[in-house]
């Protein structure tokens, strides 16, 4: 099968056509990524059609190529909608069974990443808010640390989610952090109360 028809028509558009502005002014994956700032490696993978890389990584080839940024923005935001579908039938739109925990909301989440056969590398491009970090992201993944709400719905959208399937992820997020909130209030209290004992029968041990 051809690298080019892995990926939908409009992500393989896109490589073909930045891999071509690349190749009209002489330069090497190297020589270009030595030229704006990015690794031959970065580039190479914004050239060969697999995935859709993000709008800066674009917008510095097509400038330094001289091309037109017009119509880069016009096939990048179709590559990325296509690959929004792409990756909407291939999810799990929804949490499966009752998270009842973080460390569960972490599984769940990475359960949702790795149905879309996505690198996290892919996952942080194609995140547009820019709250997704491959470091933070990871230890999400691994679950080594509880996510937060920002990184939820940004996991959640990144991952070619609907609004709606970020209202329910976000939701879950809620109700945990209730429940934590409420645990955490129930803890100060009794210790607060173990404190109030402690000193109240030091006090009547004193008494005469």
């Amino acid at each position: 099968m051809s690298r080019w028809t892995r990926c939908p028509s409009e992500v393989v558009a896109l490589g073909r056509w930045l891999s071509d502005e690349r190749r009209a002014v002489g330069l090497t994956n190297d020589r270009l990524g030595a030229r704006i700032g990015y690794h031959g490696t970065t580039v190479s993978r914004a050239c060969n059609g697999k995935a859709v890389p993000s709008w800066a990584l674009v917008s510095a080839i097509v400038v330094a190529c001289h091309g037109d940024v017009g119509l880069a923005r016009r096939l990048w935001e179709d590559a990325v909608q296509a690959q929004r579908v792409r990756r909407n039938q291939r999810i799990r739109r929804e949490p499966i069974g009752r998270i009842d925990s973080f460390d569960g909301l972490s599984a769940g989440l990475r359960q949702m990443w790795l149905d879309t056969g996505l690198s996290q590398r892919a996952i942080v491009h194609a995140d547009e808010s820019g709250r997704l970090r491959r470091s933070s992201l990871g230890a999400v993944l691994r679950g080594e640390r509880r996510p937060h709400k920002e990184l939820t719905a940004a996991l959640t959208r990144a991952c070619g989610g609907d609004e709606q399937t970020v209202a329910v992820w976000v939701q879950v997020w809620e109700q945990l952090d209730a429940d934590h909130q409420r645990a955490r209030y129930s803890a100060l209290l009794a210790a607060r109360e173990r404190r109030r004992h402690y000193f109240r029968s030091r006090t009547a041990f004193r008494r005469p």
